[in-house]
C-alpha cells in the first residue's frame, strides 16, 4: 500500500484539497511576487537640481536644465548632466535660447537631482540617490536576494546598509515562502491532480504580478509598500495553526496517531466516511517505507553524474532552469527600460502570462505532452526576444508585442519545467536533482539585474541575451524523455532504461485518462 492509496480513501481532490489550494497555495503564490523589490528600487525620470530654478514648472526646468540627447535611437532629455552656465542670470524667459542647443557646454549634476513623482512618490533609489554614477548599485541591491554576501555595506551610509541587509534577508526567504505551501498542497492531492495544482500555483503567481502595479500605485511610497507587504503576511502568521501538517511526512517519522488525525480531518471535510481500518493502513504504509529503506537500491547523488543517462538529463534540465530564470526575471526587470508608464508595462507583461499558462496547462495533458509543449514554449520565447535585434528602436509597439510573446512563452515553460523535472528524476534522487537545478539557477539569478541594466544602452541587448538562451534551451529540451502517463523511474537503474524505446519525434501517450 502506498500513501496515494490512503488519499483515495479519504478523498484526493475534494473540498479539503480545494480549500488548501484556494486559501493557501494561490494566495501564497500571488503574494510571493508582491514582495519583489523591483518597484522599491525603480528609477523614475530625474534631472539636475538647480536651486535658482526650483520654483519653476517641470516643463520650464526641463528646457533650461536638460540637454537633448539620443537614447536607444530616440531623442531624450539628459538625466545626469546640465548646461554649464551661470544660472543666476537665467529665468523663465530664457527657455527658448537653450532649446535644441548643441554648442553649449554641459557638466554633471552638482546639487543632487529632482525626481518625477507623477508615478512613484518615492523609492529607495530616489531616497538614497542611486542614479547616474551610482546607478549600478541598484543592480547590486537587486542581486542581494540571490547571494549571501552584503557587498555594498562598506559603500552606503548606515541607512542604506540596513536596507541592503533587509533586501538580502527578505529575498532569501521568498523561496521558502513559496515552496512550503506548494509542497504541502502537492502532497495532499492525488497523483492525477498534481499537474492541476502546479498550474494553479503558477497562475496565482502571475495573478499577483497583475495586482502588484495597482498596489505600487496606491501606496506610492516605497516605505508604505513595505508596510503593505508586512500587513499582507499577518494572516499567514496568525493562522499558521490552521495549516495541517504533512500526513506523508508524519508517517515517515512514525508519528502514526498524528497522521491518523490529519487524514481523519481530510475525510470529514471531504464528506467521506473515515475508513474503519485507516490506522492499520497507515501502519502498513509506514512498514512498507521502512522495508524499502532496507532493500531498495542505495542511490547516491554521485549517480546523477556517474550514470550517462542521468548526467544528460541533469545537464539539460539545468540549462532549462537557467534559461527560464534569466528570461522570466529579466523580462520583468527589463519592463522598466521600456518607454512609457513602468506600471502599465509590468502589468501587460504579467497579464501575458495568463493565456500562456492556461494554454500550456491544456497542452501538457494532450498529445504534445510535457516535452514538446516545453520546447514550443521556449522556441516562441527565444524567437520573440531575438527579433528586436533586427528592428529600429523607434518601433516601440512591435518590440512591446514581441516582449509580451516572449514573457508568455517563458511563463508556460517555467510552469512545465517544475512538473517535468519532478517526473524525470528517479524517486530516490528527485530532491537532490531538483535541488541542484534550483541552486545553480538561483546562482545565475545574481546576474539578471546586471543583464537588465544593459537595456540602458539598447533595449535589444538584454532581450537578445535572454532570447538566445531560450533558443538553446528549447533545442535541448527536445532531447528529454516524455513523462506524461509513463511509468516513472523509481531508482537510478530504471532511469537508465526510461524513454529508451521512444523515437525522437514521438508524441505523448494519452490513452490513459487525464484530469484538467
Amino acid at each position: 500500500m502506498e500513501f496515494e492509496d490512503l488519499l483515495k480513501g479519504v478523498g484526493d481532490f475534494g473540498k479539503f484539497q480545494k480549500l488548501l489550494v484556494i486559501l493557501l497555495l494561490i494566495p501564497a503564490s500571488a503574494l510571493n511576487i508582491l514582495y519583489d523589490y523591483m518597484f522599491m528600487l525603480t528609477t523614475p525620470d530625474h534631472w539636475c537640481y538647480v536651486p535658482q530654478l526650483a520654483n519653476l514648472s517641470k516643463h520650464v526646468q526641463t528646457q533650461l536644465i536638460r540637454p537633448l540627447t539620443i537614447e536607444q535611437g530616440l531623442p531624450s532629455y539628459d538625466k545626469c548632466h546640465m548646461y554649464d552656465i551661470n544660472y543666476d542670470l537665467v529665468n523663465s524667459t530664457t527657455v527658448f535660447p537653450f532649446n535644441n542647443s548643441s554648442d553649449i557646454k554641459t557638466r554633471e549634476c552638482d546639487n543632487g537631482w529632482v525626481y518625477d513623482e507623477s508615478v512613484f512618490g518615492a523609492t529607495a533609489t530616489t531616497q538614497f540617490n542611486l542614479v547616474c554614477n551610482n546607478a549600478h548599485y541598484v543592480s547590486v541591491l537587486m542581486s542581494l536576494g540571490a547571494i549571501g554576501l552584503v557587498i555594498t555595506t562598506p559603500i552606503f551610509s548606515a541607512v542604506t546598509d540596513c536596507f541592503s541587509v533587509c533586501r538580502f534577508i527578505g529575498g532569501s526567504l521568498l523561496v521558502i515562502y513559496y515552496q512550503i505551501p506548494f509542497i504541502l498542497a502537492v502532497e495532499f492531492v492525488g497523483t492525477d491532480y498534481r499537474s492541476k495544482t502546479s498550474s494553479l500555483s503558477a497562475i496565482g503567481y502571475s495573478l499577483g504580478g497583475c495586482i502588484l502595479p495597482g498596489v505600487v500605485y496606491l501606496t506610492s511610497d516605497w516605505v508604505w509598500l513595505a508596510v503593505f507587504q508586512f500587513v499582507a503576511t499577518l494572516p499567514f502568521l496568525l493562522c499558521w495553526r490552521l495549516v495541517p501538517e504533512s500526513a506523508s511526512w508524519l508517517i515517515t517519522q512514525k508519528r502514526y496517531s498524528e497522521a491518523y488525525e490529519v487524514l481523519t480531518k481530510v475525510a470529514k471535510v471531504n464528506g467521506q466516511p473515515v475508513p474503519k481500518d485507516l490506522m492499520i493502513q497507515i501502519q502498513k504504509v509506514g512498514a512498507k517505507q521502512e522495508e524499502s529503506k532496507k532493500t531498495e537500491q542505495k542511490d547516491s547523488t554521485y549517480d546523477l553524474i556517474r550514470i550517462p543517462e542521468l548526467r544528460k538529463q541533469l545537464l539539460i534540465l539545468i540549462v532549462l532552469f537557467v534559461a527560464n530564470v534569466v528570461a522570466y526575471a529579466g523580462l520583468a526587470l527589463n519592463s522598466l527600460n521600456f518607454h512609457g508608464n513602468e506600471l502599465m508595462n509590468f502589468f501587460l507583461l504579467a497579464l501575458a502570462d495568463m493565456p500562456a499558462l492556461f494554454l500550456g496547462w491544456y497542452l501538457i495533458e494532450g498529445r504534445l505532452g510535457r516535452r514538446w509543449t516545453n520546447t514550443l514554449s521556449l522556441m516562441i520565447c527565444g524567437f520573440s526576444l531575438c527579433i528586436p535585434v533586427l528592428l529600429d528602436p523607434s518601433q516601440k509597439t512591435l518590440i512591446t508585442i514581441l516582449s509580451l510573446l516572449g514573457k508568455g512563452g517563458t511563463a508556460a515553460s517555467y510552469m512545465i519545467i517544475f512538473q517535468q523535472s519532478a517526473e524525470i528524476f528517479p524517486t530516490t534522487l528527485r530532491s537532490e536533482g531538483m535541488g541542484i537545478c534550483s541552486t545553480i539557477s538561483s546562482g545565475v539569478a545574481i546576474v539578471v539585474p546586471h543583464i537588465s541594466y544593459l537595456g540602458r544602452y539598447g533595449l535589444w541587448i538584454p532581450m537578445f541575451i535572454m532570447g538566445f538562451g531560450c533558443l538553446i534551451a528549447g533545442i535541448a529540451s527536445s532531447f528529454l524523455p516524455e513523462t506524461l502517463n509513463e511509468n516513472l523511474p523509481q531508482n537510478s537503474a530504471e532511469s537508465k532504461k526510461f524513454g529508451k524505446n521512444k523515437s525522437y519525434f514521438c508524441l505523448a501517450n494519452v490513452s490513459l485518462k487525464t484530469h484538467l
